[in-house]
């Protein structure tokens, strides 16, 4: 990718990915679905992997772009903030490329190999069972596992044992509220 081509994607999207606020504020009015192809072209992820990140087909990807469709609220969201995680990540690796090397090193764990319902409580100790092969494994340093509370949110796991984790940095640090009404009684 061209760093013109980057330069223009960062900056078709800045005011929406200023802040956290603006990232809610903005995915509440719906992103044009062209917004996949600026993805693929920052991510350099084929279309199948970015529609994996979406909970949707290559297929759906197609044809809402096809259609001019605008993304539902929790996808703009997820774009929006994929775009911040590029532009956050070239900032710290200094180039888009490097950035590039590095996720692709972060794992995402396969679907296939959870139960069916497997943020059902009751399934956690199968949960933990693969989260234990994958740190005996050595496989990555980080795994993108998805969130039993919110849907369609992820959450990174990171084995202090891998030969990586010495090279993770912490860059920023963000308060977490948790929602009180999630809390069960």
């Amino acid at each position: 990718m061209l760093v013109q081509e980057e330069i223009a994607i960062y900056s078709k999207y800045e005011s929406q990915i200023r802040d956290n606020i603006f990232i809610v504020l903005n995915a509440r009015k719906g992103l044009s679905s062209k917004v996949y192809h600026d993805i693929i072209l920052l991510s350099g992820f084929k279309k199948e992997q970015i529609a994996q990140l979406f909970n949707t087909s290559a297929k759906t990807i197609t044809r809402y772009t096809q259609e001019n469709k605008n993304l539902d609220i929790v996808s703009s969201e997820h774009a929006l903030k994929i775009i911040a995680l590029f532009r956050k990540g070239t900032e710290i690796f200094g180039e888009l490329e490097a950035f590039r090397r590095w996720i692709q090193k972060i794992k995402t764990l396969d679907m296939d190999i959870l139960p069916e319902y497997w943020s059902d409580h009751n399934n956690y100790p199968i949960c933990q069972k693969i989260g234990d092969k994958w740190i005996q494994n050595f496989e990555s340093c980080v795994l993108r596992v998805p969130s039993a509370i919110i849907k369609n949110e992820f959450n990174y796991l990171i084995n202090h044992q891998h030969q990586d984790f010495t090279r993770l940095k912490i860059v920023d640090v963000e308060d977490f509220e948790f929602d009180l009404q999630i809390k069960e009684n």
